[in-house]
C-alpha cells in the first residue's frame, strides 16, 4: 500500500561540505572550486534557488563568493555570540555585514542562530530582539534559529522569538518535527519549516559493511531498514527524500552533495508515492540520531 502526496517541499542545497570535511560517508572530501561551480550550475537549472551556508562551515562562504552566487538567495547563521559582547546588535550587525561580503551578496533570505542554546539562557530575549532589530534594517529577509532537538528547543524558542524560519534535524529515524506537531505549528505561524539531515548525514545511504561497528548496536534497526527498501524496492536516498517531501508542513529539504554526479542523482528522486514506513523495533535513540554523539 502507498500513500500519495502533493509534493510541495522544495530543495535547498547546503554549502557545508564546500568549506570543511562533512558526513560520515563522505569519500570524495572537499569539492574544489570547479566542482562546486558545476554542482551551483546544475542546481540552478533544476531550479533551485536556495543555499544554506554558516559562518562556521570553514570558507564555505569565501567559496561561494570566490565561484559567484548573483541570483541565489541565501541563509547563514551566525556563531555562539561571545559572553563579553555588550553591544548584540552591533555585533550581529558586523556578522550580517562580514558575510555579505564574504558572499559577495546584498542581502540575506535568512539569518539563523547556529546554536540553539542560545535561546535558553539569560540573554535570549535580548538576542531575539537584535535579530529583529537587524533585520528590520533591510539587510535580512527571516530570522529565526537552527535546533537540535525539537522538544528541547522549539518551547524556548518561541518564549522569545516568532522566528520567521526554523531548521530542523527531520529523517525516517527523527521524526518528531512532525509526529509532535510542531511543524504544523510553526507553518500556522507564517515561519518557514526547513529541514536537514534527510540521510542521517550519509548513515542512512551507507552499505551494511561500510557502516562503522559504533552503529552495530541498533542492528535491529537495520535489519528493518535494509529489508524495508528491498520489499519496496526504493533506493535509500529515494527513500529518505520522499519521506520528507512528502510532509505537508515541511517548506524545504537541505540537501549537501560532494559533485555535480551525486546531485544529478538527487534530483532525480524524491518525487513518486511513500510506501507504508518501516516498522522500527523501537524508537531511535539520542546515541543514534545525534551525530555530534557519534563516536565510529
Amino acid at each position: 500500500m502507498t500513500r500519495q502526496h502533493k509534493m510541495t517541499c522544495k530543495l535547498v542545497l547546503g554549502t557545508v561540505q564546500f568549506g570543511m570535511e562533512y558526513g560520515i560517508a563522505n569519500v570524495n572530501g572537499r569539492p574544489d572550486t570547479q566542482r562546486v561551480a558545476d554542482i551551483l550550475a546544475l542546481a540552478q537549472e533544476a531550479g533551485v534557488t536556495l543555499l544554506d551556508t554558516a559562518i562556521s562551515y570553514g570558507d564555505s562562504e569565501e567559496v561561494l563568493g570566490r565561484v559567484g552566487i548573483s541570483g541565489w538567495q541565501v541563509i547563514t547563521k551566525l556563531p555562539p555570540l561571545p559572553d563579553d559582547t555588550a553591544d548584540i546588535v552591533g555585533w550581529i550587525e558586523a556578522q550580517v555585514t562580514a558575510s555579505l561580503s564574504r558572499l559577495g551578496i546584498d542581502r540575506l533570505y535568512g539569518l539563523l542562530l547556529h546554536a540553539p542554546t542560545q535561546m535558553h539562557g539569560a540573554r535570549a530575549s535580548a538576542i531575539a530582539s537584535a535579530l529583529e532589530s537587524v533585520a528590520a534594517q533591510g539587510l535580512i529577509g527571516r530570522v529565526g534559529v537552527s535546533l537540535q532537538h525539537p522538544d528541547h528547543d522549539l518551547p524556548a524558542v518561541l518564549r522569545h522569538m516568532a522566528p520567521g524560519l526554523i531548521q530542523s534535524p527531520f529523517n525516517l529515524l527523527d521524526d518528531t518535527l512532525v509526529t509532535n506537531g510542531w511543524a504544523a505549528q510553526l507553518r500556522g505561524m507564517d515561519c518557514k519549516v526547513h529541514t536537514r539531515s534527510a540521510f542521517l548525514q550519509g548513515l542512512l545511504l551507507m552499505d551494511r559493511a561500510a557502516r562503522p561497528a559504533y552503529f552495530d548496536r541498533w542492528a535491529g534497526h537495520w535489519q528493518v531498514w535494509h529489508g524495508w527498501l528491498e520489499r519496496t524496492g526504493l533506493s535509500a536516498p529515494d527513500a529518505c527524500l520522499r519521506f520528507v517531501r512528502a510532509q505537508p508542513h515541511i517548506d524545504a529539504c537541505i540537501i549537501g552533495v560532494d559533485s555535480a554526479a551525486q546531485l544529478k542523482d538527487l534530483l532525480a528522486t524524491g518525487d513518486g508515492a511513500l510506501p507504508d514506513l518501516p516498522s522500527w523495533p523501537g524508537p531511535a535513540d539520542a546515541d543514534l540520531i545525534t551525530p555530534s554523539r557519534w563516536i565510529p
